[in-house]
């Protein structure tokens, strides 16, 4: 693992943390003051999310979620991960009895911390909160050779209807092919092709949990050849699309 999976992983987790917070299942919940409901159901995404990342590569299996859930007041608050969270919530207006997508990222001595979830206060100095700590040990993470970060470049620009050969891009813009590939596995831990079809699964899986959309559906947005090779894609690293939650569905 390094700084550029932890920065892709940030920008995805802001992302689907605000798909989250609108699913008619979580508005309920928010509504109904349902708390048992709402940790439920952060839960089962943060459980599928930290073993989908852990079989594809993209964090160490020694990273573990830590669950944050329950009543909180701001003025007697001992776990730091809290603390960061309501010193943000703080820098702006507190709305009260609106649950509050929130994202940070902090670090202490020996781990690195994504956290994210949901605040609501009840007033102005107390309510729920419903947050994940991802924790990473620094020790896993290494630092990015700066002559390679170039493939980071590619990849984020490559389309897969790209109509040249990954081969034949890499010679137009002066590289050597075999290096790229090389400087690719330092970056990505994979070969290109490889990391690329990790981040069509993380999509996919998204639609998953987030969407209404059939699986075949899905297969097709996300431009796999059919449902089979998506299905057999997802089952090649443990994992069986069908019992990805579907909390769009309920």
């Amino acid at each position: 693992m390094n700084l550029y999976i932890i920065a892709l992983l940030e920008g995805f987790i802001q992302t689907k943390l605000a798909a989250f917070s609108v699913l008619n299942i979580v508005k309920s919940a928010v509504y109904l003051c349902d708390l048992k409901q709402l940790a439920l159901k952060l839960n089962i995404i943060g459980s599928f999310y930290l073993n989908f990342w852990q079989k594809i590569g993209f964090l160490p299996l020694t990273s573990f979620n830590k669950e944050l859930f329950g009543p909180f007041d701001i003025n007697n608050i001992a776990e730091p991960a809290i603390a960061h969270v309501i010193t943000k919530i703080r820098q702006t207006e507190i709305v009260v009895l609106e649950a509050i997508p929130i994202y940070l990222h902090f670090t202490d001595e020996n781990l690195v911390h994504l956290v994210g979830g949901l605040v609501r206060f009840e007033k102005e100095d107390g309510g729920y909160l419903f947050l994940l700590d991802l924790n990473i040990a620094k020790s896993d993470i290494k630092n990015i050779p700066h002559n390679s970060r170039y493939v980071i470049d590619i990849i984020q620009s490559y389309e897969a209807e790209e109509k040249l050969a990954l081969r034949e891009l890499v010679r137009i813009k002066g590289l050597n092919y075999n290096q790229f590939q090389k400087d690719c596995k330092v970056c990505f831990g994979d070969t290109f092709y490889a990391f690329l079809l990790k981040l069509k699964m993380m999509e996919a899986a998204s639609d998953i949990i987030y969407t209404t959309m059939s699986l075949k559906e899905i297969a097709f947005k996300n431009k796999f050849p059919d449902y089979s090779n998506m299905y057999k894609t997802f089952v090649r690293y443990g994992i069986n699309p069908t019992q990805i939650p579907r909390l769009a569905n309920l």
